[in-house]
């Protein structure tokens, strides 16, 4: 944070993108609360987030504010937090891959970024060999075409001839872009709603609810999970990164401190990564658990394939002998379960054996 306040190098002895110079000292940012604080929910999506769906989310957000001369700024912040997802981006790496494309990339402009952006990934996975996974190095050979250093035949910067990016390009992108911003929010909407049922029927059947660290900010109908859920997650292992691996974990249910259930959704996620939470879960407590994967319907073939075919889980599901539940059961039945039921045994009507 001083290297930013103070626009400093970042690494000691690199010479090209990461110079520090994003010019955040201007009056659109720091003379503007709203602004301040849009910038700021997005660093800390950004921080907090890896998924590249959630981090182009952040990004549209924060480019329909349009803050004056943030593109240039977010994108260098972006390229450090996730170096193989966004490509470093200053005035000479666009001049760079301008002459080395043939395009016309203008610093500033979110539309251009995303077509940079999705070109330079193009070209970095056709010649990964030479360059890096990490976007750096694509980025520092642009950087270096654009101050000249290094030449490519026939091309006069001074004097080259400006080739607009075709607008059907840009478009394609934009739509692209729209399509997927539309997906993502409704697939954090599902997801979102079965949270909130999960910790709205725990909290019925008389247990404390924690949900995700990350989602407790959400909300559901206008109700916050942080005002529906506990506070704080009980210590349950010393070792800290197990511990913030278990506060991830989508829902928990809890009797007097102690972990009763465990609750991972899968709406679009790896499936195997939640199911392995709950099983590291489950071997660092000292009493039995109740584990539950919930998944939409049109996932169940790929949720039970996944599973119990799997033979790097198969000793963790005799032994934890984990379920599953399907959206349109679990939305259907939650009222009555919550109801009738005294404890998380209401779920075994509708509550699926691998």
């Amino acid at each position: 944070m001083e290297a930013i306040a103070e626009q400093k190098q970042l690494f000691a002895g690199s010479n090209h993108p990461w110079f520090w110079k994003p010019k955040l000292r201007i009056p659109d940012i720091y003379e503007n609360q709203d602004n301040k604080r849009e910038f700021g929910e997005c660093l800390e999506s950004c921080l907090k987030n890896s998924s590249e769906s959630k981090l182009l989310q952040a990004i549209e957000e924060l480019a329909s504010h349009n803050i004056k001369g943030l593109g240039p700024a977010l994108s260098n912040i972006l390229y450090f937090l996730h170096p193989t997802l966004f490509p470093a981006f200053n005035t000479a790496i666009a001049r760079g891959f301008n002459a080395a494309t043939g395009s016309n990339i203008q610093l500033g402009n979110w539309k251009h970024y995303y077509c940079l952006r999705e070109k330079i990934i193009e070209i970095n996975n056709e010649f990964k060999s030479s360059l890096s996974t990490d976007l750096g190095a694509i980025s520092g050979l642009f950087f270096e075409i654009g101050i000249g250093r290094l030449r490519l035949p026939a091309i006069a910067f001074e004097n080259r001839e400006i080739i607009k990016i075709p607008e059907h390009a840009i478009s394609k992108v934009v739509k692209k872009r729209g399509t997927e911003v539309v997906e993502q929010q409704e697939q954090e909407k599902s997801h979102t709603m079965i949270q909130y049922k999960l910790v709205e029927l725990g909290n019925a059947l008389g247990y404390k609810t924690w949900v995700a660290k990350n989602d407790r900010s959400n909300e559901f109908q206008g109700k916050k999970f942080s005002f529906l859920t506990i506070d704080n997650l009980p210590i349950v292992t010393k070792n800290p990164f197990h511990q913030r691996t278990i506060e991830l974990i989508d829902v928990l249910w809890l009797k007097n401190d102690k972990i009763a259930c465990a609750f991972e959704i899968e709406h679009s996620t790896t499936i195997k990564s939640g199911a392995l939470r709950l099983f590291d879960l489950a071997k660092l407590l000292d009493h039995k658990i109740q584990l539950f994967i919930i998944a939409p319907d049109k996932r169940e073939k790929e949720l039970y394939n996944v599973i119990s075919q799997s033979p790097t889980l198969r000793e963790e599901i005799a032994e934890f002998k984990p379920r599953y539940l399907l959206y349109s059961e679990f939305c259907s039945c939650c009222d009555q379960i919550g109801r009738f039921a005294s404890d998380y045994r209401g779920l075994d009507s509708i509550a699926k054996r691998f």
